[in-house]
């Protein structure tokens, strides 16, 4: 009898030491659990106060701006520009060939614009810094007037163009303001796409209170108007072309049609066009590049000997010189 109660008795405080231990496991387990709840909540709570960078989100979207900062003598070549750009020059000054442009010279304080599928070589003649704003045809900067007034019934020549220089403006003070805040929140990383595009909308508000027409129209009008679709498709198809009537035969055009929408979109002739547009084009290639001279011959649908003439016409020197000459 004494020995079946003992035995009852250890089997009963086995069953207890077994209950405990299992409370024991649960709670430990349970500790666990809330502490990983409790950190998971703090890192949301973290995530949620800590600003977002553009590199955090809208990763699939490229940026509305970007800041380059250029050494002295640097050289930076873009070509086929994505999108329209405006370019302010913060600090710096700027040697600049594109469009019909060659070498202009563009000091601080001042900006310019850069035409969508245009080609763009900027040498840094000091240390520089350079905001660059990208825009498309939906953000009427200068419509509602025409070039054309009774004080000056032809558009500019070629020629009258190319001694203008690169159209560009000084940059109001209170827009440069508003330019070097920006530069700084992109550089610290705190503008997002909608940030940007608040941005943009702010820079292009500015612009039109604090400039005149005519003046956004000099700088402007290769990008904006009626005909900027007829525009886009000229950057499209030029450099898969020889000549007026091949760019005419890609744009599905009769000649005559062609080469009259062709003035009133440019302000100048098709040929005229090209060959600014060659000239600059070749250049950056010269300069830039390691391509042969027959392989730039090529690029352009011209013969080495052609290329030689074209040069010396347009550019004041043979390849060779112009290539291992100043720039």
């Amino acid at each position: 009898m004494e020995l079946k109660r003992f035995l009852t008795y250890i089997f009963r405080y086995i069953i207890v030491l077994k209950n405990i231990t299992i409370i024991g496991m649960y709670m430990k387990e349970t500790k666990i659990d809330t502490n990983n709840e409790k950190a998971a909540k703090d890192s949301e709570m973290e995530d949620a106060n800590r600003p977002v960078t553009c590199g955090e989100y809208d990763i699939a979207r490229k940026p509305l701006f970007y800041v380059l900062r250029l050494n002295k003598d640097e050289h930076v070549r873009h070509d086929s520009i994505g999108s329209a750009v405006l370019v302010f020059v913060l600090e710096g000054t700027l040697r600049v060939s594109t469009g019909i442009y060659i070498k202009d010279m563009v000091e601080h304080d001042c900006f310019f614009v850069v035409h969508k599928g245009d080609n763009i070589l900027i040498r840094c003649m000091e240390d520089a810094v350079v905001l660059f704003c990208c825009f498309d045809s939906s953000m009427a900067i200068c419509n509602g007037f025409a070039p054309v007034t009774e004080a000056n019934p032809e558009p500019p020549t070629l020629q009258q163009r190319m001694e203008r220089g690169l159209p560009q403006l000084p940059i109001h003070k209170l827009l440069c303001a508003e330019l070097k805040i920006t530069q700084m929140e992109m550089e610290s990383g705190l503008m997002g796409m909608r940030f940007m595009e608040f941005k943009r909308y702010v820079i292009v508000m500015l612009l039109r209170s604090l400039y005149n027409k005519e003046d956004l129209f000099f700088v402007f009008r290769s990008v904006q108007g009626d005909d900027y679709e007829f525009r886009e498709q000229i950057f499209q198809h030029y450099n898969r072309s020889v000549n007026v009537q091949e760019l005419s035969s890609l744009m599905q055009m009769p000649p005559a049609t062609f080469n009259r929408k062709f003035r009133k979109a440019f302000g100048l002739s098709a040929i005229d066009w090209l060959n600014a547009k060659r000239k600059v084009n070749v250049l950056m290639d010269l300069k830039t590049t390691d391509l042969t001279i027959k392989e730039i011959a090529e690029k352009y649908h011209l013969t080495p000997n052609y290329l030689t003439s074209f040069c010396k016409k347009h550019l004041g020197d043979v390849p060779a010189r112009l290539r291992s000459g100043e720039d």
